[in-house]
């Protein structure tokens, strides 16, 4: 019988470093966003409980009772416009940060299961780089589950536009 290693040679057994890095990359967003998909009903629920009553309360009581923040008409759908772009904002800010803060304490904590990660045959920055990717997908969905409290709850009209470009537009003068 003869020794296997010698049937295979050594360069079938490696691949390239960028290659490995990026099925790494994949595999600890994977690992994430599986995380993720088992924990929904934590993060549901984290997700639109305070924009549900921030929308609740000034987009839909107040104006019901009569005390309306911008008066009635066109105030109070301008009110009702800003109240919604700012709660949708905050949601996809603190989700992003929350989705990625809380199990890293966690991570970093008791189990030491950050030294999974980085011993992950990528540079340790990317690590970061994977948890930066995977709070903005978290944030991505928080803001498509707030959408319909938008859509829902308002006692007054709202009017969201988003111009993409001007947003790029104004990201890429500051910098």
């Amino acid at each position: 019988a003869s020794d296997w290693s010698s049937d295979v040679c050594s360069s079938d057994l490696t691949r390239p470093a960028g290659r490995a890095s990026r099925a790494a990359f994949r595999a600890l967003l994977l690992r994430d966003l599986t995380v993720l998909r088992k924990s929904l009903a934590e993060f549901i629920p984290r997700t639109m409980l305070q924009p549900f009553m921030l929308v609740f309360v000034f987009a839909y009581v107040f104006p019901k009772i009569g005390q309306g923040v911008g008066g009635s008409g066109a105030g109070a759908t301008a009110f009702s416009t800003q109240l919604i772009a700012g709660v949708l904002g905050l949601t996809v800010i603190f989700q992003g940060i929350q989705s990625v803060a809380l199990p890293l304490v966690n991570e970093i904590g008791f189990t030491r299961e950050i030294e999974d990660r980085v011993l992950a045959p990528l540079p340790v920055g990317m690590v970061g780089v994977e948890k930066i990717t995977n709070g903005a997908i978290n944030g991505l969905i928080a803001a498509v589950l707030v959408f319909p409290i938008a859509a829902i709850v308002p006692a007054t009209p709202v009017h969201l536009q988003i111009n993409w470009l001007e947003l790029i537009d104004r990201k890429s003068t500051r910098l």
